[in-house]
């Protein structure tokens, strides 16, 4: 039989696509943890702050002319320390704080298409945990009342004037429930991965420009309360302190070396990245910040301050060793809940708040 005989069976020839002489694709880098940069956060505090901003601004005008305070002579700028209006001011916080988590859900859906929740990280734990968790919540606040006497605190601060028999369930109902979601989302749910990203990655030069504009809108805000706190002392005759000179400065200091500031930031953040100590300086730097932000309510005072930011970076820790937002956040709510009932029983039911401190 030979090869030209037709009855010659003939072997399948091998089927081929150029896509097999292609080579193979390498593997897709894995999504960048977390989705979001540091000028989203900045974008979405900014924004969450103006509309807090508005909403306050708004409701005491609107709370001034109800009580007929616009008459010459009788208008007080800012309100806020007063009890008759203290509770309409806790509510227009709560709403423009939760408003700024819609944003932030709308930016990362329509930005890089992530949900909320996931990206978050806000996620239950088993049961046991969760009960580990709310022990560790009562500990912190034992642990906290321990410590403060050992630190030095003023007699009086801001916040012991915001309770009274009328503000103190609307008080304890925020602290408790809304104020822990809400910075919890904000502390350990935004910020702390963006600095655990940035000190892992550093920042480029190009990330660093991204945020020239951020420092101007800075700057600006700061001139334009400046601003605005000197025509409130103008109105209520009140002399204008140095403090007022001093901030205005700072923001001019700020616009004029904004480039330079930039690239300092992104110099710090090569640096500290070369340390390979992401975990432990974002939960630090994350915590002091956190205690930072109620300094204004303890009269600046370092020693509440002090043991506020130990607080939060327990409240830090606890995220990261969980990777669950709900956890630091069930924490706080904790922490907030035994100060309340040991206030409740302190003032007689909320009805007695003097010489409690």
């Amino acid at each position: 039989m030979t090869p030209e005989d037709p009855q010659t069976p003939r072997l399948p020839e091998p089927e081929w696509s150029p896509a097999q002489w292609q080579p193979e694709p390498s593997p897709a880098a894995p999504p960048r943890n977390p989705v979001w940069s540091g000028t989203d956060v900045a974008l979405i505090i900014g924004v969450t702050l103006l509309i807090t901003l508005i909403l306050m601004l708004g409701a005491e005008l609107i709370w001034m002319i109800a009580h007929g305070l616009t008459a010459p002579g009788t208008l007080r700028i800012p309100l806020l320390a007063t009890s008759a209006n203290i509770n309409l001011m806790i509510v227009m916080q709560g709403l423009g704080f939760a408003a700024g988590v819609g944003f932030c859900g709308l930016l990362l859906h329509r930005k890089y298409q992530a949900a909320l929740g996931p990206a978050v990280r806000w996620r239950v734990l088993p049961g046991r945990k969760m009960l580990l968790i709310v022990a560790a919540g009562v500990g912190l606040s034992f642990l906290a009342q321990v410590l403060e006497p050992l630190v030095h605190a003023p007699k009086h601060v801001p916040m012991d004037r915001m309770f009274t028999p009328h503000t103190a369930w609307v008080l304890a109902v925020y602290g408790v429930i809304l104020a822990p979601v809400l910075e919890e989302f904000f502390f350990r749910g935004l910020i702390y991965p963006s600095l655990r990203r940035s000190f892992s990655e550093g920042m480029t030069r190009e990330e660093a420009r991204r945020w020239l504009p951020y420092f101007y809108v800075l700057a600006a805000v700061v001139g334009l309360g400046v601003a605005f706190r000197y025509l409130a002392q103008q109105v209520q005759h009140v002399p204008a302190g140095r403090m007022e000179e001093w901030i205005l400065l700072g923001a001019m200091i700020l616009a004029a070396g904004a480039v330079w500031w930039v690239r300092l930031m992104a110099a710090g953040f090569r640096l500290l990245a070369r340390l390979h100590a992401p975990e432990l300086l974002s939960i630090l730097i994350t915590g002091v910040l956190f205690g930072l932000m109620h300094s204004s309510q303890l009269a600046g005072a370092w020693g509440p301050v002090l043991v506020l930011s130990l607080v939060g970076i327990i409240l830090t820790a606890v995220r990261a060793w969980t990777d669950s937002l709900i956890a630091s956040t069930l924490v706080h709510a904790t922490y907030n809940g035994v100060l309340f009932v040991m206030l409740f029983i302190q003032s007689k039911g909320f009805h007695n708040f003097h010489g409690i401190h």
